[in-house]
């Protein structure tokens, strides 16, 4: 007979959108220098350098090293490196402290990291894609 308490079981991680264990993920690394025109249904990172119009259906990672010139479209982004050129995104946009933006943003939610630049206009709209989006503040603040 044990007297000692047990903990709880461990709770499984906390799933983010920007975990792409679901499906594919192409990943275009730091030396590639692209022009053309990129479409797919997975997620796609990219590391390098990429000219033309960039549309994936799944979540666009551009790291900090990531230079793009042109239109990209995507079902949720995150942005750490330099962009140029209009954001179209059906569901999160996260600009990183690294990200660089020059274009406008449409999106249902877009998340802004202090020491992020960023010029452009920012259209936010639900998901059924009419009325305005409400703003939710999730960091918690010390009360003075």
């Amino acid at each position: 007979m044990s007297t000692g308490t047990t903990s709880p079981p461990e709770a499984p991680p906390a799933r983010r959108f920007t975990d792409t264990a679901r499906g594919h993920v192409t990943v275009l690394g730091p030396s590639l220098k692209i022009t053309g025109e990129l479409t797919g249904a997975e997620a796609l990172e990219l590391v390098g350098r990429f000219h033309g119009p960039l549309s994936v259906e799944g979540l666009c990672h551009l790291h900090p090293t990531a230079r793009v010139e042109g239109p990209v479209s995507a079902g949720n982004a995150v942005i750490e490196g330099e962009l140029k050129g209009p954001l179209t995104v059906r569901g999160v946009v996260e600009l990183r402290a690294t990200a660089r933006v020059w274009g406008d943003i449409d999106a249902s939610s877009v998340a802004m990291a202090e020491g992020c630049y960023f010029e452009g206009h920012v259209h936010m709209k639900t998901a059924a894609g009419t009325g305005p989006t409400s703003f939710q503040e999730k960091r918690r603040r010390e009360r003075a």
